[in-house]
């Protein structure tokens, strides 16, 4: 079999990470939600009902 591409190789580490296999568990669409928690519940400067967009920038 040939090298995998580096599309193929994020797939494979990003289906292997312990917080998308949470995330899938939990029903969230992204594991973007555990950074979102943890900011919300360190700073507390999103209010209650508030709408976040997460960009998914590096």
């Amino acid at each position: 079999m040939g090298k995998k591409s580096s599309s193929g190789r994020w797939m494979s580490e990003h289906l292997s990470d312990e917080y998308v296999k949470k995330a899938q568990k939990q029903g969230y669409r992204s594991r973007a939600v555990y950074k979102l928690t943890e900011v919300v519940d360190k700073d507390k400067f999103i209010k209650s009902g508030s709408r976040v967009l997460d960009l998914g920038a590096a």
